[in-house]
């Protein structure tokens, strides 16, 4: 009797096993919720770039709530991380359509277009992106569009974004670095030294900003100072095509 009661045992186990268990549908029904969790989940996988199970949550995520934007342009980032491109800007669209007012999702395909190198479309959906004025990452968004900008190049665009950065970061050594270099572009070199002054107050120099304040002094006259920056661009970065068109234009001025 005990054996049999045993095996009966094992038999209602079982069948309550089996009914309790979830099937797979039941688990992608419509769940807000789940998709919420799936999509942070999804996220992470993809920062510690485990692609396959991003790949399986998002999915997830995308079934349980298909109106759900932010599952959308998380699964256009893991697209690109996947270079499958022409996806990823599919999704990209699908989350914008979804929810206009998704700043972030605006934000994420306004880096991917400039990532890819299409500025003027870039610089439009920044513009989107900052229209928020809620938007939480307002100096990073203003940077990058200024930074989209100088590839078009739109210096006037630029020059907005990058004083607004400053406006709101005003340690910001890219924006400044950026800003220095549109006012030396533009022929503004007294602007581009007051826009490089403020930059070595918050950062050491970089073999592109030592290059840059070189040719500010030297086109203003600031012999002392010009040479200053020559000598540590020759120290520092010997190797480098800066320190290569610092001789020749050394040549070339002593040839006159």
């Amino acid at each position: 009797m005990r054996i049999i009661s045993i095996a009966c045992l094992f038999v209602l186990i079982g069948c309550t096993a089996q009914q309790t268990v979830p099937s797979e549908n039941a688990e992608l029904k419509y769940n807000p919720k789940a998709a919420e969790i799936n999509v942070q989940l999804g996220a992470n996988y993809i920062a510690s770039k485990n692609y396959l199970a991003a790949d399986e949550k998002l999915q997830r995520a995308l079934k349980q709530n298909p109106k759900y934007s932010k599952a959308y342009w998380v699964y256009a980032i893991l697209q690109e991380k996947l270079e499958q491109i022409d996806i990823a800007e599919e999704y990209y669209r699908k989350a914008i359509q979804i929810d206009a007012k998704d700043s972030a999702g605006m934000y994420n395909y306004a880096t991917f277009l400039c990532r890819h190198k299409r500025y003027q479309e870039s610089v439009k959906y920044y513009r989107q992106t900052l229209a928020d004025p809620l938007y939480p990452s307002r100096a990073a968004a203003f940077l990058r569009a200024g930074l989209c900008a100088m590839e078009i190049p739109d210096y006037e665009a630029a020059e907005y974004f990058l004083k607004e950065t400053v406006s709101l970061q005003n340690d910001q050594r890219v924006a400044l670095y950026q800003l220095a270099k549109l006012s030396f572009n533009t022929n503004d070199l007294v602007q581009a030294k007051q826009h490089m002054t403020k930059f070595e107050s918050v950062s050491e120099h970089t073999v592109n900003s030592l290059w840059l304040a070189y040719q500010i002094d030297h086109k203003l006259g600031n012999n002392s100072s010009a040479q200053r920056y020559a000598d540590s661009l020759r120290q520092h970065y010997p190797d480098s095509k800066e320190a290569k068109l610092l001789a020749e234009s050394v040549d070339e001025s002593t040839d006159r």
